[in-house]
């Protein structure tokens, strides 16, 4: 049982563009709202991205990046804050960290693509 538990949590960290696909048609069902279906499924699917990078880099470069996303992810989360009490004067964490979720999507998802090209390209070559 552990096993196969192991099995589906690789397939979503291996594939996740699969499972934004496959969350956005359930939630879109679920809502029926294509935008509402769109927000959820990226929500749901931003830490499977990020584990996805991390486990791509880690392959192609054995080495762990964990910390450089740590740090990347708080940088983002700074600047973010920063610009809200420069522009607002009031912080608002929760929107920040809205933000950060959502922007953490487009990054690590443009990520992911170049880096499974990039992966293609130098097994390719080599």
């Amino acid at each position: 049982m552990f096993e196969i538990i192991l099995y589906v949590i690789a397939f979503m960290v291996s594939f996740p563009i699969l499972i934004t696909i496959g969350l956005y048609y359930a939630f879109k069902f679920i809502y029926q709202n294509k935008i509402k279906a769109f927000h959820q499924s990226v929500n749901w699917t931003t830490l499977l991205y990020i584990l996805a990078v991390h486990t791509v880099l880690a392959d192609l470069f054995n080495h762990s990046f964990i910390l450089y996303i740590v740090v990347l992810l708080l940088l983002i989360l700074t600047i973010v804050v920063i610009v809200q009490w420069k522009k607002y004067i009031d912080v608002d964490l929760y929107k920040a960290i809205k933000f950060l979720w959502r922007i953490s999507f487009l990054i690590f998802f443009l990520l992911y693509i170049a880096l499974v090209f990039y992966g293609i390209v130098s097994e390719i070559l080599n």
